[in-house]
């Protein structure tokens, strides 16, 4: 959007951050224990969601290749369409081990559902705090907008202790609150 020109750049801000996670199925039946496991050989299946059409794609196997494992376990990668079905490969036992969005274990929540990542999913470890790296989410006002006070409101609100509250717990993430 801001190659376009749709946003106001001045109004961009931060809104919470997100990670990437390694998680397996709950059982954990390959014992993995740290992301450097994936390249051992009984490590067969690892889902991630396809980098060339999903961010949390693109942000695992960037990270993986920091870390360099990437030309290691990439013949046993599975791409998935979405964080979703990689989850889901995870709870169903399909594969060793995903890489997802820490917020795709929470995105199936409805209001006042109690936030807890699913029983059936071992989080293994944040990536990214492995390579110092974290991944912002934006709030900014359109340049089109009709009604850009308004729209500040909302932002406004977005950044108040009460919305982060909410943000923090539903998301599971650090929420920060800084104007770029």
């Amino acid at each position: 959007m801001v190659d376009k020109g749709l946003i106001d750049i001045p109004t961009k801000t931060v809104l919470t951050s997100d990670s990437i996670i390694l998680a397996t199925p709950a059982a954990n039946p390959k014992n993995i224990k740290e992301i450097y496991d994936l390249t051992r050989k009984d490590v067969t299946a690892i889902a991630i969601p396809d980098p060339s059409t999903n961010s949390s794609g693109k942000f695992a196997v960037e990270a993986l290749k920091q870390l360099h494992i990437w030309e290691r376990i990439r013949g046993k990668v599975i791409f998935t369409e979405f964080g979703r079905h990689t989850r889901n490969y995870i709870m169903e036992n399909k594969i060793d081990a995903g890489i997802i969005y820490k917020s795709c274990l929470y995105e199936d929540l409805k209001a006042y559902d109690e936030v807890v990542a699913p029983k059936d999913i071992l989080v293994i470890k944040d990536i990214l705090k492995e390579t110092n790296s974290q991944i912002p989410s934006y709030v900014a006002i359109l340049k089109q907008s009709k009604n850009k006070a308004t729209a500040q409101e909302f932002i406004n609100y977005m950044l108040s202790p009460k919305a982060r509250a909410i943000l923090k717990k539903w998301e599971g993430k650090e929420v920060v609150n800084k104007q770029l």
